[in-house]
């Protein structure tokens, strides 16, 4: 029999039939609502149960920046406390927006740069930071939370691109 798939996750949801003998459900496995609220009312479509509850990383290194031309461009004339949390470019992480957070000690702490491997923060407003912190990218931490939907924002992206640049390159 071959295989044709014309039906994907909205239209599933919504009811829609086919003669196809495939879907994409990719929408459904991630535990996304492939609709918008309204549809999913209007449709019965089920809640659906999200499949990341967090992504978390450590702050491998605090310290202070180097002064003069010893610092990287971003960081010269800048004074307090940074750390260094191990999540980058290369795990999928790119926000670009100056919103972009982490919450560390239960504070929102702001990006200074993401790097390839890694993600610069700024720990001025957080004294009692300390190497081996955990690092909240999605998820929540005291009343804090910072949703998979904030950081496709910060990411100028869709919430299920941004899953997907997640994929193997990080543990679980």
């Amino acid at each position: 029999v071959p295989i044709s798939q014309s039906l994907a996750s909205p239209g599933f949801c919504t009811g829609l039939t086919d003669n196809g003998t495939a879907a994409a459900l990719g929408h459904l496995l991630y535990g996304l609502s492939p609709v918008s609220a309204e549809l999913a009312e209007a449709s019965a479509t089920p809640a659906f149960r999200p499949g990341l509850r967090a992504i978390k990383a450590k702050l491998i290194h605090v310290g202070e920046p180097p002064q003069g031309a010893a610092a990287a461009l971003y960081l010269r004339g800048r004074h307090g406390r940074l750390g260094v949390v191990s999540i980058g470019i290369q795990h999928g992480y790119r926000p670009t927006s100056n919103a972009a957070r982490m919450i560390i000690r239960g504070s929102a702490v702001p990006l200074l740069r993401v790097c390839l491997e890694n993600t610069v923060v700024d720990l001025s407003q957080l004294q009692e930071a300390e190497v081996g912190d955990q690092a909240v990218v999605v998820g929540s931490n005291g009343h804090l939370a910072i949703r998979l939907q904030d950081l496709a924002e910060w990411q100028a992206t869709s919430q299920l691109a941004l899953l997907t640049a997640f994929g193997k390159s990080l543990t679980r």
